[in-house]
């Protein structure tokens, strides 16, 4: 899943093996099935969580990369599992 390697990321830059990313997400569906167009809402917060609960903030230039990459994954993601919906007749 795309999280994971935001998370992934954000332990490595922050040096936090146990950091956690909180966020939360909602498919978003609109549409038929001839222009079916799903995407994410999501809220997420800009670094990870320590057990203890304090939050550690990631620099606005370190989310850029993770940003895209969590996009590129996530529509990936889609497009594999969309093509089992598709019919070609």
């Amino acid at each position: 899943m795309p999280f994971l390697a935001l998370a992934k990321k954000g332990r490595t830059r922050l040096a936090l093996p146990d950091g956690k990313l909180e966020g939360i997400a909602a498919v978003h569906t609109f549409g038929d099935y001839l222009i079916f167009h799903p995407h994410l809402h999501v809220l997420a917060a800009n670094g990870l969580f320590t057990p203890d609960g304090h939050l550690h903030c990631m620099l606005a230039e370190d989310l850029d990369p993770g940003i895209e990459l969590f996009r590129r994954r996530q529509k990936n993601y889609w497009q594999s599992g969309l093509e089992s919906y598709v019919r070609v007749e």
